[in-house]
């Protein structure tokens, strides 16, 4: 069984391609679209065997790949990747990350695209405004759902950075921290995308994407001011965009993590 934030859940049967979609009381078509378009799809390839992390991600063109932000629920993953997207920058998945290990001889994690529609706790009007994205309704656990209406990003890309979210009032302006592999594994392990689906193999799966992220992709700490005081702005977009892609261009020219 699949929760979707109390708006749905579904039912996929064993050995069948079908699926039962149970909808809660008062949860419009548009809402029910953007839920079920994504979180679906990625439940269904995770049920055929792929990695699927707990992390949103956006196409960074500059960075020649996708930046991934991953944590528990309510770090701030949804609301940085939507904060660094815009015009030519995709939000590639909200919440739940599809990834392939690199191939022999490569280093290269590909990540795939899912739901664009991104479920925040908080600032979604400012952030809307910011990006140009619309609102389309409330999910049962208080989170707005902003949904890009652009063209969607590629549907593969290669991941060049993994952040973790540090959200707080305690920073008076935004940081960058490298995390070794052995720190960054359990959090990106640790708990589920695909909140009540269960499967033979889901959690090794998870733990050994998990592993080759953090062998083959940088991962940093972004600490950043985050409360009313603090508005979101383009310029602040511009300068988050450029420590990240700063930090792909050094991993580059090193060959990878180090």
């Amino acid at each position: 069984m699949l929760s979707l934030t109390g708006a749905a859940s579904v039912a996929f049967r064993t050995g069948s391609a079908r699926a039962e979609l149970r909808t809660a009381p008062g949860v419009s078509d548009e809402l029910l679209s953007v839920l079920v378009a994504g979180p679906v799809a990625v439940a269904a390839a995770a049920l055929a065997g792929h990695a699927v992390l707990h992390a949103s991600a956006v196409l960074l063109p500059e960075a020649d790949g996708a930046v991934a932000f991953a944590g528990p629920s309510g770090s701030g993953k949804s609301s940085l990747a939507r904060l660094l997207s815009g015009s030519g920058r995709h939000l590639l998945s909200d919440d739940a990350l599809r990834v392939d290990p690199p191939p022999a001889g490569s280093q290269t994690v590909t990540v795939h695209r899912g739901t664009t529609g991104s479920r925040l706790r908080g600032r979604a009007d400012e952030l809307g405004r910011l990006v140009q994205t619309s609102g389309v309704g409330v999910t049962a656990d208080g989170r707005h759902v902003l949904e890009d209406r652009r063209a969607p990003g590629p549907p593969t890309a290669p991941l060049r950075l993994v952040v973790l979210p540090r959200l707080t009032a305690d920073v008076a302006a935004p940081r960058l921290s490298r995390v070794p592999g052995a720190a960054a594994l359990p959090v990106l392990a640790a708990g589920s995308a695909l909140d009540g689906l269960s499967a033979p193999g889901l959690l090794r799966r998870q733990f050994e994407a998990a592993a080759e992220v953090v062998r083959s992709v940088p991962v940093v700490e972004l600490w950043l001011p985050w409360h009313p005081g603090v508005p979101l702005t383009a310029s602040l977009q511009d300068g988050l965009r450029g420590m990240l892609i700063g930090v792909c261009g050094r991993a580059g020219r090193r060959g990878g993590r180090t």
